[in-house]
């Protein structure tokens, strides 16, 4: 019995032994003899890789076309290309480099096809959460049946906000950002005193100064025809039915508003003494009279580029300006520039925009028609 336990083992031995050679030879003839699987693989990789980036620059080129499509048609009007820095000499070179990425985006993927007019809505930014009341009622009540850009102007410090406010936004619809530096002007060399019956700070005045000037010298505006003022504290009320640059346009209309009201009259200081001596000087005889404190409210404003880049009324800023009354006086915007449009635009060429459904702090209009009956 010993015996054949032994005989048995070696048996086994020699078997799985046998097997083993076999095995061991089938591996080299696979090794030397049948075609490299790991090199056709990798060139099977290489190939695959090779076909996705075509597909992906041919999904990026299609991404962009598809982009200018979402305004308003193939074979638009194309914006003439900023290519220096020189406009934002003012910032710092990181700025500088944030606006030429945002406005080289803005002039490839923006477009204007047939009798379009070429439009933007533009706000300056400071609160998060106003921002996003105001984008979603924009979104809803306008961007969706009439998708023109959005620009939006802000201060570097609020930078990381930028990723919130794009996620307001559905991502069909186009937003774009500008730094802009708000300081105080060289000629304004004596000390700014904050009257307590005007407390406006320096922050705010800096705004009125961009609103009435530096806004209409922004490269980002560059080429356009029309634009919409709206403040970050503003809100879309309901739905608007019309495209309300298309009706500025087929109406060869220049200056939109919603409501007129007062200026501030302890804010005014020697305001209509300025407008008074200007109009002596230059020999202008108003094309309709306004009171000094009467004032359109310019939290909403759609207007023509074309009458702020007017000779009349550059020269007109430029006196303002210097005289220094926006900041030690708190001049508005809205009474500079509702003094020009009585001085220098036809009255027929001002539209009172009541059909348009508007919120702004206290103020509320759901729309109304020529007759004053509430809108559907």
């Amino acid at each position: 019995m010993i015996r054949a336990r032994y005989r048995y083992t070696n048996l086994g031995t020699i078997f799985v032994t046998t097997w083993a050679v076999i095995y061991f030879f089938f591996i080299l003839l696979w090794i030397n003899f049948i075609p490299n699987k790991e090199d056709e693989t990798e060139a099977s990789i290489k190939e695959t890789l090779k076909n996705m980036d075509s597909m992906v620059h041919e999904h990026e080129d299609t991404e962009v076309k598809q982009m200018q499509l979402r305004f308003f048609g193939d074979n638009g009007d194309k914006l003439e290309h900023t290519t220096t820095t020189e406009p934002f000499q003012d910032l710092d070179e990181l700025s500088q480099n944030i606006n030429m990425g945002e406005l080289s985006k803005f002039q490839d993927l923006v477009s204007w096809a047939g009798m379009e007019p070429k439009a933007v809505i533009y706000i300056i930014y400071s609160r998060l959460q106003k921002m996003r009341m105001l984008l979603e009622s924009l979104q809803a009540n306008f961007l969706t049946n009439f998708r023109y850009p959005i620009v939006v102007f802000y201060e570097k410090k609020k930078m990381g906000d930028i990723p919130h406010i794009r996620s307001f936004l559905d991502s069909q619809y186009r937003i774009f950002f500008q730094i802009v530096k708000f300081e105080t002007p060289s000629f304004i060399t004596k000390e700014i005193v904050i009257n307590p019956m005007c407390n406006y700070p320096v922050s705010y005045r800096h705004m009125l100064r961009f609103q009435s000037k530096t806004v209409y010298q922004q490269p980002i505006l560059k080429g356009m025809e029309y634009y919409w003022r709206l403040d970050d504290d503003s809100e879309v009320a309901a739905p608007i039915k019309f495209d309300i640059f298309k009706y500025m346009k087929e109406n060869k209309l220049q200056y939109g508003y919603q409501i007129q009201t007062y200026d501030n009259g302890y804010c005014s200081g020697t305001f209509s003494e300025a407008i008074k001596k200007y109009k002596r000087m230059n020999h202008i005889t108003p094309s309709f009279e306004l009171e000094t404190l009467r004032i359109y409210f310019t939290n909403f404003e759609v207007a023509s580029f074309e009458f702020w880049h007017s000779k009349n009324y550059t020269n007109f800023i430029e006196y303002i300006d210097q005289l220094g009354g926006i900041y030690y006086e708190r001049w508005s915007d809205a009474a500079i520039k509702s003094q020009a449009l009585s001085m220098f635009m036809p009255e027929n060429k001002i539209h009172q925009f009541i059909d348009v459904p508007y919120r702004h702090v206290n103020y509320e209009n759901y729309g109304v028609d020529s007759d004053g009956n509430a809108l559907d």
